[in-house]
């Protein structure tokens, strides 16, 4: 198959990890996970920072 007949899935940091949806308003977290900034937020103030990056657990600060 020729290469530009290739399907190419779009890069991990296009989509929220938190929502799965395309990034809006796009933020990154010391350990490289991209949120929209609303879910992040949200989530912090669910989780009250106790558990740091909902991905990888690493501080957030």
């Amino acid at each position: 198959m020729p290469e530009t007949e290739r399907f190419v899935c779009p890069p991990d940091f296009v989509f929220c990890a938190i929502c799965k949806e395309v990034l809006t308003q796009p933020i990154a977290t010391p350990c490289d996970h991209y949120f929209c900034v609303l879910c992040i937020c949200e989530w912090l103030d669910q989780t009250y920072n106790k558990s740091g990056c909902p991905v990888c657990k690493a501080s957030i600060s």
